[in-house]
């Protein structure tokens, strides 16, 4: 709390800020490094009284604008000089969520913290917007540059999506145009910006009206989702069909939404290219480059799909009898209502593939089926598949993928849990007792997958000491 007051609020603690919210506007920042108290090293970016004037309508900058327009340019510099977003968005969450300490406060205690936290937030999105904002106006030749500073800006921005996607939700009609990808930046950059404004989109869909989200079913969005996943790499692809799923399940949402649609028809395309090339061979070694690009890239969209698929009293009663069947043949259709079904045969199918890459994609294309339907993967635990996947015998690249697979796994429920989704479903269901809610068996599929990855503790512990040291590292992280 003292952390915040010193980086962002107007008080009366003693800021390195205060001296940037004291400045005449007729002074220009100095671009020298400036030592303020005990020992604090402050760098203020060089601004122009011009730029600030036309920067803000309403005229001079607050104490508050300043000290965020400052503590925005830090964040940014930040994501520029790592490259990532990461650890930023693990300092603010922690910095400005309500931590676990405030449970013993008073209602009234947490509530102005609250608002205090979404003020902060508030803020520093503004700033960033108008960050946005400068940088398309001083867009020069330099177009390097200019594509890195937009990467940096647009991943800034989708860090604070993360900790607060409601304060975000304002800026959407701002943002969109982005999904064109003609910034005239390379075509790296133009994926990362891409895939971020996709996941700010996703964040911030739960957070929109009805009428918000009925109004962009009538645009071009879902066309425009729908082109970044044939024009980008597996990664931006997974972002965007999130994205899209996302917006379909909206309560707003009826189900001949165009976003649903637009999800149905790439599901469908992308299964009928894995169905076609499934009877060809089971041993894609010798496959070209391209072939296994393709197929990576389809089970990477199938299991995005079943990540983010939802439908209403489903139940896997087909799950053991697909178990036992072990059967090489594949559904001949997709529909929505069978979307995890299907692609459930199919990503087994292609797990029994003889080329470690293509096992390993197959294997994070189910996770997505894990993650939403956790006793999917209790069935596949009891019928041993789970042990033979993470055995030393499979291959290095398979048991790296299992590694990455559990982190995203446990990562995923505990987001579940945290967020408040378990808690919304469980009140959702008129068949919980309250009885059930207070022991906590409303929610079976919490203990799931730790439960699995409980059975497994000794392989674990055996893999810490494994020769390939990218396996040692992963089950650490782990």
């Amino acid at each position: 709390e003292l952390f915040m007051e010193l980086w962002l609020e107007n008080s009366d603690v003693s800021s390195p800020f205060k001296k940037f919210a004291s400045v005449d506007e007729s002074k220009t920042f100095s671009s020298d490094t400036t030592k303020v108290g005990n020992g604090v090293i402050v760098t203020p970016c060089v601004d122009s009284p011009t730029t600030r004037k036309t920067r803000y309508a309403r005229g001079a900058e607050s104490d508050i604008q300043i000290r965020c327009r400052v503590a925005t340019e830090q964040m940014i510099e930040i994501v520029l000089a790592a490259n990532s977003k990461s650890m930023l968005t693990a300092l603010l969450r922690d910095l400005l969520c309500v931590v676990s300490s405030d449970k013993d406060r008073k209602a009234s205690e947490r509530n102005r913290r609250r608002q205090t936290t979404s003020n902060h937030i508030s803020h520093l999105v503004d700033a960033l917007i108008d960050q946005l904002l400068t940088l398309e106006e001083k867009r020069d030749g330099n177009a390097s540059e200019f594509g890195k500073k937009l990467v940096a800006t647009v991943r800034t921005l989708s860090s604070l999506a993360e900790v607060s996607s409601s304060e975000v939700v304002k800026y959407v009609d701002t943002l969109i145009p982005y999904l064109k990808a003609d910034n005239n930046i390379s075509m790296a950059e133009e994926s990362e910006v891409v895939k971020e404004i996709c996941d700010i989109l996703r964040l911030v869909s739960s957070d929109m009206a009805q009428g918000e989200v009925t109004q962009l079913a009538r645009g071009s969005l879902s066309d425009d989702i729908e082109k970044i996943t044939y024009k980008f790499g597996i990664s931006t692809l997974s972002s965007a069909v999130a994205a899209l799923c996302e917006f379909g399940n909206h309560e707003a949402m009826d189900d001949d939404n165009p976003f649903r649609s637009k999800a149905m028809k790439l599901g469908t395309i992308f299964y009928k290219y894995l169905s076609k090339n499934a009877t060809l061979t089971l041993d894609f070694s010798k496959a070209t480059k391209a072939i296994k690009h393709n197929i990576q890239r389809a089970l990477s969209v199938l299991g995005c799909l079943c990540k983010s698929h939802k439908v209403e009293d489903e139940d896997i009663e087909w799950l053991d009898q697909a178990i036992e069947e072990n059967s090489c043949d594949l559904p001949k259709e997709i529909t929505w209502n069978t979307m995890v079904k299907v692609c459930y045969y199919v990503f087994t199918y292609y797990l029994k593939n003889s080329d470690a890459e293509i096992k390993s994609s197959a294997l994070k294309a189910m996770t997505g089926i894990f993650i939403s339907r956790p006793r999917v993967l209790l069935g596949m635990q009891k019928a041993g598949i789970v042990e033979s996947i993470m055995s030393p015998d499979s291959e290095p690249k398979l048991q790296l993928q299992a590694l990455f697979c559990w982190r995203e796994i446990l990562l995923a429920e505990e987001k579940r849990v945290e967020s408040g989704a378990a808690k919304k479903k469980m009140e959702s269901n008129r068949n919980i007792t309250n009885s059930q809610k207070i022991s906590g068996d409303q929610d079976g599929d919490a203990t799931l997958a730790g439960g699995v990855l409980t059975q497994h503790h000794k392989r674990l512990y055996e893999m810490t000491k494994d020769s390939n040291e990218q396996i040692r590292h992963a089950c650490v992280d782990l």
